[in-house]
């Protein structure tokens, strides 16, 4: 009701200027421009990558789950997928949790960060290891402070840190109508509107209350139990992602989850999809889930519970 008066008040005072009368009203003003929220020090400049058909032309693709510095894995995850599709070299998109838990985390970051044709979303881990970085930086320490990650995090150079920091927390592949995050999208949300902290962390969603809509879906918490996101997720896109090291692969209608605890001792899971081209896009051919056993138990499992916060 108050929007509607304040219109007729607008077309009112319009009218009265118009024949040249006094104004008999005060004059309606909006509220003021709603300022962009800043951006964080440690978000990243682009939120949201997109890798176009041109992109993929000649080639095919291959999308890599958890690595977390499995380096051995996945070098020979890569040659495994290659000698399968011999006849067209290889891109190489990774789900996030490049380092950390594992045995060789900055070869890992390095070879992602240096070859060609090769790229990431922004894991949970990644964004521990920035904030750690600009934390130190700031003169306040590190915030990650065990042995094993200080070991490789002061060896770090500056375009290490600037690859991490850049890195995204989805990339778009509208070709092929596929997405990529770490942890998970919200069902019926756009990508602007998804919560950096959702995609980089959520596994589980369950039911909540809400006075004006009742029964609605939201993230789960702590140790709260729910059902994995991707059962909810209704496409058009298919999502690939990781996170999940309790449920391993997970392969929904809509959605792929590639997280199979490499670096608990399981395998290093891979989704290898063959591409055709005509005149105008690149489309997949082919799909097929690639797996590598892990060398070693690098990380012992502890208990559910610590998954749920790793």
């Amino acid at each position: 009701m108050s929007s509607l008066i304040a219109l007729a008040l607008q077309i009112v005072d319009s009218l009265w200027r118009t024949l040249g009368l006094p104004t008999a009203f005060p004059r309606v003003v909006g509220p003021p421009p709603r300022a962009h929220k800043p951006i964080s020090e440690a978000e990243p400049f682009i939120r949201h990558y997109t890798i176009h058909a041109s992109d993929l032309i000649g080639r095919n693709l291959l999308i890599v789950g958890d690595v977390h510095g499995c380096y051995e894995e996945m070098i020979q995850l890569i040659d495994v997928a290659q000698a399968r599709t011999p006849e067209r070299p290889l891109t190489v998109v990774f789900v996030g949790d490049l380092v950390r838990k594992g045995p060789r985390s900055l070869e890992v970051l390095r070879y992602v960060r240096t070859t060609p044709h090769t790229y990431s979303v922004r894991g949970n881990h990644e964004e521990k290891v920035v904030r750690s970085i600009l934390s130190s930086k700031r003169g306040n320490g590190h915030t990650l402070s065990s042995e094993h990650d200080l070991r490789w995090l002061h060896m770090l150079d500056n375009e290490d840190f600037d690859y991490l920091k850049a890195l995204p927390y989805t990339i778009s592949i509208p070709a092929l109508d596929v997405i990529l995050v770490h942890g998970g999208l919200f069902p019926g949300q756009q990508l602007s509107a998804q919560n950096p902290q959702t995609m980089m962390t959520m596994r589980e969603l369950t039911l909540g209350h809400d006075w004006f809509h009742g029964a609605t879906l939201r993230p789960c918490v702590g140790g709260e139990d729910g059902r994995g996101w991707a059962q909810f997720w209704c496409g058009p896109q298919h999502v690939f992602f990781g996170h999940d090291s309790v449920r391993g692969l997970q392969e929904q209608r809509f959605a792929t989850g590639l997280d199979s605890s490499c670096v608990y001792g399981g395998k290093l899971t891979g989704c290898l999809m063959r591409l055709g081209e005509n005149a105008t896009t690149v489309m997949c051919l082919e799909r097929e889930i690639v797996q590598l056993d892990a060398k070693r138990q690098y990380r012992p499992i502890k208990s559910k519970s610590f998954f749920l916060f790793s």
